[in-house]
């Protein structure tokens, strides 16, 4: 803090009068002040003049650390888009925001125009808007600025998500799941995007950011089940443009290359094929396909892509399990790699248990709990990354996680305690969800000689009830 100071100092200089003094000391909060800062944002368009106000609220939540935090100086660049799609000129500026609340004032602004905010991540908030499921298409669909229109499309993966969430039944004519389909449909085939941008634009928010947001009780197997039904949706309406694409991405006599271009090329090729075998009459297809790329790969993002998509849509792939086992046996790191794909097949597999797998990984004869990399590549991916089936409604996964940290416990304090913060977030979960949770927390908590590091973070979660 003292060197951006000293910085600031240098660069930007105090006016004789000071009164560059408030701004410097306003800016170091960020460096003092616990907490992610939120900001509203709210707008109205007055027909009449043709001009928008538009009202930007701050609110620095209280920690368990801090109370009373004072507003925080927070940039938020700005720019409008009009009905054509097109960045209107001279509107994108910095708006910055000092204060609990402020408003700004655009003139001469056309009828219409959505306003893109937060451009280029100009600022680490949570920022809510009073944006309509039409205005984020529209900045999905045209906004020049690249973080946005992923934003956007985020966001309306996340709007379908939850309505799947709340009803299950719910048909692709909802208009969540409508405009989800629209907006995958319209990434996958913008030839204007790069490769490795457009991977990551087709891909669904994930279960533990989307839970991380949650702001009410949460029952993290039925996210699971809404998001993957969402995905299986999106895979049967578009699965021949995922095959042509698979399809054009994918040549199996192309030699290796490492370099940002073929590496966005290798991305976008996996995301499709991984996304193909969603779908419920080109499974087999895509099955298939990933068949052939694990024998023919020439490269271990392929063969790794192949064999994920192999493991997680069908039944365990036997073959290329060992196969792959046997190849690499003489590099640790790797079989960290086949150990986690197994420990982080998804709930929604219909083949598979994958509880009784990670079960019966731990009693493989190359796991180890004293090795702190194997024991992360199957306890940390079933019990962090694999929210569905960690959070199964019969309470296994709890049972597991109590059980592998009382063995970690006396093995590696610090990998222990480190799995045991898959539970930091359990007050949140659904009724029965929470009752089982608290249950598995009480028995590592009533473990004799429980490391300091151990006893803090469960102590700190029955704290949370």
């Amino acid at each position: 803090v003292d060197a951006m100071q000293t910085a600031f100092d240098e660069f930007h200089p105090n006016q004789t009068d000071g009164s560059d003094a408030p701004f410097l000391q306003q800016f170091r909060l960020w460096y003092s002040q616990a907490g992610t800062p939120e900001v509203s944002c709210q707008w109205h368009y007055d027909d009449t003049n043709q001009s928008l106000l538009l009202k930007l609220c701050q609110i620095i939540p209280n920690t368990s650390a801090q109370t009373g935090q004072h507003p925080m100086h927070i940039p938020v660049r700005i720019a409008f888009i009009d009905e054509t799609g097109q960045t209107i000129p001279n509107f994108e500026e910095v708006l910055h925001l000092r204060q609990t609340e402020q408003t700004f004032h655009f003139a001469n602004l056309p009828k219409n125009a959505v306003p893109s905010l937060l451009r280029g991540f100009s600022a680490p908030i949570r920022l809510t808007t009073q944006h309509q499921p039409n205005d984020w298409m529209h900045l999905a669909c045209h906004d020049s600025d690249a973080f946005n229109r992923w934003d956007a499309g985020q966001r309306i993966y996340h709007d379908a998500v939850l309505c799947l969430y709340a009803n299950p039944n719910v048909g692709t004519e909802h208009p969540s799941i409508k405009a989800a389909l629209a907006v995958f449909e319209r990434f996958l085939n913008d030839a204007e995007l790069s490769p490795a941008y457009k991977a990551l634009c087709l891909q669904l928010p994930t279960e533990a950011h989307m839970f991380n947001e949650w702001k009410a009780l949460c029952n993290p197997h039925a996210l699971h089940l809404a998001r993957q039904a969402l995905r299986c949706h999106i895979a049967n309406q578009h699965h021949t443009a995922l095959l042509h694409a698979y399809e054009a991405l994918h040549d199996a006599n192309k030699a290796y290359a490492y370099n940002p271009i073929e590496a966005g090329l290798r991305s976008l090729k996996n995301t499709v094929l991984n996304m193909l075998c969603c779908a419920e009459h080109a499974n087999a297809v895509g099955l298939n396909l990933a068949h052939t790329q694990y024998s023919n790969a020439n490269n271990m993002t392929d063969r790794m892509a192949a064999l994920t998509t192999l493991v997680h849509f069908g039944p365990l792939p036997k073959d290329e399990l060992n196969h792959f086992l046997d190849t690499f046996k003489t590099d640790p790191l790797v079989i960290d790699k086949w150990f986690a794909v197994q420990a982080s097949i998804p709930a929604c597999n219909v083949h598979s248990d994958v509880l009784s797998n990670v079960r019966a990984l731990l009693q493989h004869e190359q796991f180890q709990y004293n090795n702190p990399n194997r024991a992360r590549s199957v306890l940390s991916a079933l019990c962090v990354q694999n929210m569905g089936a960690f959070h199964h409604p019969s309470g296994e996964g709890y049972a597991l996680w109590a059980q592998a940290v009382t063995t970690l416990n006396t093995i590696n304090p610090q990998v222990a305690a480190r799995l045991a913060r898959a539970m930091d977030h359990w007050h949140k979960l659904v009724p029965d969800l929470k009752t089982k949770a608290r249950f598995a927390i009480e028995q590592v908590a009533s473990q004799p000689d429980l490391s300091n590091d151990v006893q803090e973070i469960i102590h700190k979660c029955l704290a949370q009830a």
